[in-house]
């Protein structure tokens, strides 16, 4: 019955039904109703039984009893609080059965039948699976008592291991139809490894010891189980016992494909790709159709840059589950890598399709990229359902403590206001988005309490008791971790996603990793105490970045952080990754006030260093990238949190305070009013207006709006022919007739076919930013110019095959065919150097070049861009970089209006209007004058690192003191 119910989505029935199993097995009663056993829907009644190891008559019961058996044993010796999961070994585990039930572990059900072997005991037919029924009723019939208690702990066991998995797939669903509640709560990963424990004691499955590991991996990692996991000792040996366990599992039966399959995932999250792989094609062996397998062995191809074969792993999991999300978007993601836009469709703003065929047709069909779409809206719209219902179950069942707490740490004490918090908590209740409201109004109440303490420590008030007084809002136990959309928000930046939706995936991956750490046993009961006043006015502002390596990053900011006016800011370098011992890491731990390698450390650990060091401002330099260490901005350690130059779109979060941007990469200035602009104590805890500028994606986050450009560069300190390299080498400064002469032979010595004469164009993105539209406008242009050249990077190299397929498929033209050049990818200086080559930049619109827009520009080569979308930040920085690399005068913005265009026609005729005429041509070689004249100027331009970096220091001490008075609005640096 139990196993139906749950193929038909009944749940709480399916979960009613096995714990009824369990608990009569273990000698307790069962009732027809079930509301007895702790386990259900919010409704139903929780269960106030007393504990009674001999008579446990409740799921909570056996939890907590469980735990007493368990708890401070010596079989628990390795547990690190008690609070954290009972972290015991295979072998340890198999011992719970005899601690719960001394001293030969028999279950209590067991002593009744040996003991009444006439009697069978009175079978619940209306609570119990029907085939457990039969099981139980052959119980007393057994002639060989053994057997009898091998039956009975073969339905225990089964029905707990199934009962725990419904809590486990409930919680990570995220979908409130699918949670599974105990006693009124989510259950935790201790509740469920509890059970599991004990299970695997009752006898010993590989599915359960596959579970176990699953579990136990989850609760180190982001993941909606929360890991209450209190040090860093405890999170590897964590780790290390998840692979005892998958090992264990195998000794059981060496032909489990899920074992495999996960085993191979924790390798993969240790960097160990090779052995991954091994270990997916061992599942995949053991069952040819194990979708999971397939994608996991895909996901990790893709990582080893074997896209080709990632692809057909993937269409394989897609092919045996069509409605296999996470396979579809790997699928999609990869095939968009290499320009595979075969029965890609088309969708959104796109006026033209790709057939299945591959040919492109006018108008919108569907394909591969319409399917990941509507995944990404279904998804959307499904979870912006999550936490309806909460409110009610906070005012019915928790008494409204919650909001009281909010009240009373807030300080709310008018009447009014107090009527006008409940109205606003009324007009969420029932609605969508009621559950990220909630958690809105939790985060945004954390950083006011932070910030009354810092105010009450000034004026010198002491209170006793700081868990009352700046008490942490705690997360209701009615809500489970919500789940993210499978398009994560960086793959936002090349669908053809409305500012809503690119909004809404970026708001709900945050709302993950906020009911993730949030929901962490680690936390104090008190928000983190603020830091001292700065001391003379000097702020500590922490970089916390995973890129402090040979990344684009750091190759952009190496030398910022040494910058740092120290009577203004200390900078603190946070390394979440280990050294690479390159000259970039050795740059920026020298220029640091303090740099720390954080890198194996825990989040708990790295947040608590914050708090110690006394940081006023902590700046987020990865986002939503790889590496990205958000949930130790989502616990708050800092009163100020900033983001910027990491990830290009937002942050969506409310412990994202600012994004760093500028008038031309932000598309101007929202106009919306909010309650936030009144004298109301609520302005510090309302969550923003739903219905504000339908196209401003920055939400939650202010602007701080930087002079010229929000985009840092080194070059000038950096670059090979920059002055200042030139001069510590002993060279002469590079002059522009040094500049053209060099430009000359590069060209010749990298193209030594091309014709005299020959206009050459050049994108040196990732061909993953290049989409059918911008192609089709390439190809366009260079039908129109029949001296035109396109060179492209082979980045990866298996996207030209693909890229000439179609440029020969839309044309017909073997000549345009012969006409696009294809590169390797060149080491960062000599792509610096080489870049200047081309005669015009192509920038790609839907995601613009960002580290490589600065590149072409250092070296004087004029982009033509397309901002094609108000709402995208990714599609904009390219005309802040073009503006910020010219002057800032008159002549300086009519040259960027002649590179920044505002539609596809106007780029492919601005294009040819440079290629084709001598005036073009002419115009293009002053504007390259232009740029390598301005390259070295002292002005406020994208090379002046000096000057951006004292903008940035305006920006935090405006942001600072606005944190100080209470305020939250956007801040512009003259």
């Amino acid at each position: 019955m139990g196993n139906l119910q749950v193929s038909s989505g009944q749940y709480v029935q399916a979960a009613k039904s096995f714990a009824s199993a369990v608990i009569f097995g273990l000698g307790g009663s069962v009732e027809n109703d079930g509301r007895h056993l702790g386990v259900g829907t919010l409704n139903d009644l929780k269960s106030n039984s007393p504990i009674n190891r001999r008579a446990i008559s409740s799921i909570p019961d056996l939890v907590h009893a469980i735990d007493q058996s368990l708890r401070g044993s010596p079989v628990s010796a390795n547990a690190c609080s008690s609070h954290s999961p009972l972290l015991l070994s295979p072998q340890q585990a198999l011992q719970a059965r005899y601690k719960l039930f001394p001293p030969d572990g028999q279950l209590p059900l067991v002593s009744q039948c040996q003991n009444n072997q006439n009697t069978n005991p009175q079978i619940p037919v209306d609570s119990l699976p029907s085939n457990y029924i039969q099981r139980y009723n052959n119980m007393g019939r057994e002639d060989d008592p053994r057997q009898t208690s091998a039956s009975i702990e073969a339905i225990v066991s089964n029905a707990l291991l199934n009962l725990s998995k419904i809590f486990q797939d409930g919680i990570n669903s995220g979908a409130p139809d699918k949670v599974v509640y105990l006693n009124g709560r989510v259950p935790s990963t201790y509740d469920i490894l509890s059970l599991y424990l004990l299970s695997l004691s009752l006898n010993a499955s590989a599915s359960t010891a596959n579970n176990v590991g699953i579990l136990l991996l989850a609760s180190v990692t982001q993941s909606p189980m929360s890991s209450n996991l209190p040090c860093q000792n405890c999170e590897r040996r964590t780790r290390d016992l998840a692979l005892d366990y998958y090992l264990f599992g195998l000794s059981l039966d060496q032909k489990h494909p899920h074992l495999h399959t996960n085993l191979g995932s924790l390798l993969r999250e240790q960097g160990k790709l090779n052995e991954a792989v091994q270990m997916y094609q061992k599942a995949i062996q053991c069952d040819p159709h194990f979708n999971i397998a397939l994608a996991n062995l895909a996901g990790c191809l893709k990582d080893q840059g074997q896209i080709d074969k990632a692809i057909i792993y993937y269409a394989r999991a897609v092919q045996e589950n069509p409605d296999f999300v996470e396979a579809l978007v790997g699928l999609a993601s990869c095939y968009g890598s290499v320009c595979n836009w075969t029965d890609r469709g088309g969708c959104g703003w796109e006026q033209m399709s790709v057939d299945i065929e591959g040919n492109l047709v006018s108008g919108q069909i569907e394909g591969w990229v319409t399917r990941v779409i509507k995944v990404a809206e279904n998804q959307v719209d499904e979870v912006r359902r999550w936490g309806i219902g909460a409110i009610d179950f906070i005012d019915s069942v928790e008494g409204g403590n919650l909001f009281k707490t909010i009240e009373r740490t807030v300080r709310i004490s008018d009447p009014n206001e107090r009527v006008k918090f409940r109205q606003l908590i009324n007009s969420w209740r029932g609605c969508y988005e009621e559950g990220t409201n909630l958690l809105s109004l939790i985060e945004k109440t954390i950083r006011a309490v932070q910030r009354q303490w810092y105010l009450d420590r000034r004026q010198g008030v002491k209170p006793p008791v700081p868990d009352y007084t700046y008490a942490r809002p705690h997360i209701p136990s009615v809500l489970p971790i919500p789940l993210a959309p499978s398009i994560l928000p960086f793959h936002s930046f090349t669908l053809p996603l409305n500012s809503f939706y690119v909004r809404q995936i970026s708001e709900k991956a945050a709302s993950r990793v906020s009911m993730t750490v949030l929901s962490q046993n680690w936390l104090p009961k008190h928000v983190y105490p603020p830091p001292a006043s700065p001391k003379n006015g000097v702020l500590k502002v922490a970089y916390i970045s995973s890129d402090f390596a040979n990344h684009p990053l750091a190759h952009l900011m190496q030398n910022v952080f040494g910058m740092h006016d120290r009577t203004k800011v200390h900078a603190y370098c946070y390394a979440t990754s280990p050294s690479d011992s390159s000259q970039y890491r050795q740059e920026i731990e020298k220029g640091a006030y303090v740099f720390r390698d954080v890198s194996s450390w825990s989040t708990q650990k790295i947040v608590e260093q914050l708090v110690s060091d006394g940081i006023h401002i902590s700046v987020n330099l990865n986002g939503f990238t790889k590496g990205g260490r958000n949930e130790i901005f989502a616990t708050r350690p800092c009163p100020v949190q900033i983001s910027l130059m990491g990830f290009a779109g937002p942050m969506g979060a409310d412990w994202c305070d600012y994004v760093l941007g500028d008038i031309t990469a932000m598309n101007g200035v929202p106009q919306y009013s909010n309650l936030s602009n009144n004298d109301s104590r609520l302005k510090l805890i309302q969550p923003p207006d739903e219905n504000m500028s339908s196209y401003w994606p920055y939400r939650k986050e202010k602007v701080i709006y930087m002079p010229r450009t929000l985009f840092c560069c080194d070059h000038r300190q950096s670059a090979p022919d920059s002055n200042k390299v030139r001069i510590e080498s002993g060279q002469p400064l590079h002059t522009w007739e040094a500049d053209v002469e060099l430009r000359q032979r590069l060209r010749k010595q990298l193209f030594p076919n091309l014709p005299e004469g020959a206009f050459l164009m050049g994108n040196f993105n990732q061909l993953y930013k290049i989409d059918p539209t911008i192609f089709v406008t390439w190809l366009r242009i260079l039908q129109r110019l029949p001296h035109a050249y396109l060179w492209l990077l082979e980045f990866p190299k298996n996207g030209r095959t693909n890229l000439y397929t179609y440029a020969y498929k839309w044309t017909g033209s073997r000549d345009i065919l012969s006409r696009i050049i294809f590169t390797p990818v060149a080491e960062k200086n000599e792509h610096i150097i080489r870049s200047r080559v081309c005669d015009l930049f192509l920038d790609t619109p839907e995601c613009n070049a960002h580290t490589t827009a600065a590149d072409v520009s250092w070296g004087g080569t004029p982009i033509i861009t397309y901002p094609r979308h108000s709402y995208k930040l990714c599609s904009r920085i390219g005309a802040s970089i073009v503006y910020g690399a010219l002057p800032a005068d008159y002549r300086g913005r009519q040259i960027g209006q002649r590179l920044v265009v505002h539609s596809e026609a106007e780029y492919e005729d601005r294009v040819v209007e440079f290629g084709s005429t001598l005036e073009g041509l002419r115009e293009l070689n002053e504007i390259r004058t232009v740029l390598f004249n301005e390259r070295e100027k002292d002005g406020n331009g994208l090379f002046n690192t000096k000057k951006w970096v004292e903008s940035v220091e305006k920006g935090f001490q405006r942001a600072w003191e606005d944190w100080v008075q209470g305020k939250h609005e956007n801040i512009f640096i003259d």
